[in-house]
């Protein structure tokens, strides 16, 4: 799987990307990508639930972008949630640190290879190790939040949201979906002063009619 060697390269860190079971998933990231495909290649890394009988990486390209899809938890984690061995919480709290390291590992494979421009992380949890990576690889990165620290607490821990609060601060750049995503995070530890607020959806005929409009769409292409 070969990219443009004439194009930069972005790495996309992130669960938000369709499977063949979840076609829906992040819808939004692959029509990022594939407004932005002209101009550059991308590698995408999404963790993902396997069954059983699937090998532990799955790599493919589709449309000309190169995927690879890693186990997102090992059995053993998902069995002791499952005997209640462990809570839900720490298993969350494990497998972060441990997918941690299959990304790290794999970026630094691919890096090598593709020699990065940027790395984008989508969303917490996974998308905020693009920080991490990017701090172990010299390489920027941008990390878009799509959700509220409070739900995100309730769901994995406070445990985990400071683990992601250090990660995202070591971005380069913070993207947010709404005021309401951006301001919960900083009340809860994100210090980071470079940051923008690009909602999901955008109108583009709206934009491309309106010359100020027409400056909100440069601004989000110069991020790249």
């Amino acid at each position: 799987m070969q990219n443009n060697p004439l194009k930069p390269t972005v790495l996309i860190i992130t669960e938000l990307f369709p499977y063949d079971s979840d076609s829906f998933i992040g819808a939004f990231v692959v029509n990022q990508i594939q407004a932005l495909k002209k101009k550059y290649n991308f590698i995408i890394i999404v963790p993902r639930f396997f069954g059983f009988s699937i090998k532990k990486q799955i790599s493919k390209q589709q449309d000309n972008v190169n995927i690879y899809y890693i186990r997102q938890y090992s059995f053993f984690l998902l069995i002791c949630r499952k005997l209640g061995i462990l809570k839900s919480s720490t298993v969350a709290y494990i497998n972060k640190l441990l997918i941690r390291k299959k990304i790290l590992k794999l970026a630094q494979k691919l890096h090598k290879k593709y020699n990065f421009l940027l790395i984008h992380g989508h969303e917490s949890y996974i998308g905020d190790e693009a920080g991490y990576i990017g701090r172990q690889l010299d390489v920027p990165s941008i990390i878009t939040i799509h959700g509220i620290y409070e739900y995100h607490k309730l769901g994995w821990g406070e445990k985990i949201m400071g683990l992601i609060i250090k990660n995202l601060n070591k971005a380069d750049k913070i993207l947010a979906v709404s005021k309401i995503s951006l301001n919960s995070y900083q009340k809860n530890g994100l210090s980071i002063k470079n940051y923008e607020i690009i909602p999901n959806i955008i109108n583009k005929k709206k934009l491309d009619s309106s010359p100020k409009n027409g400056k909100i769409l440069l601004k989000i292409k110069k991020l790249f």
